[in-house]
């Protein structure tokens, strides 16, 4: 199965993500590079978030997601910016699953962060490398 898919993409994509194994610390269904449509890129690896690279050059390792879990076929967790003090709800929503600000089912597997629950809806992530 490829998983790979493109930010502008419109071609939904069956969801490898397994939401279980997220909640239970294994981060292998999400490892790889995500990207929003504004340049922003997740990376994962097996162990969870190694790095956020915003569009703007920062550049930002060894952050934290804690408090995950299962909540409505979705994974929910915090995610602690490294050095900075604070955290966002992060949601990992596999394909066909209700999106958590509209309900609408999700065209293919995304990850939402951000604490403007609109802007995090707006420009979600999706897989652009394994």
């Amino acid at each position: 199965m490829d998983n790979k898919t493109s930010a502008d993409s419109n071609t939904p994509t069956t969801s490898g993500m397994d939401v279980n194994a997220l909640a239970n610390g294994d981060f292998s269904s999400i490892a790889g590079t995500w990207q929003d449509d504004l340049g922003n890129q997740l990376v994962f690896d097996a162990n969870g978030l190694v790095t956020l690279q915003r569009n703007n050059g920062e550049t930002l390792n060894h952050n934290v997601i804690y408090n995950g879990h299962v909540e409505g076929d979705k994974f929910r967790a915090d995610f602690g910016y490294n050095g900075a003090g604070s955290s966002d709800p992060l949601f990992a929503v596999p394909v066909g699953v209700a999106l958590p600000l509209n309900g609408a089912p999700a065209p293919k597997e995304q990850i939402m962060l951000g604490s403007d629950a609109i802007s995090s809806a707006q420009h979600p992530y999706y897989r652009v490398a394994n």
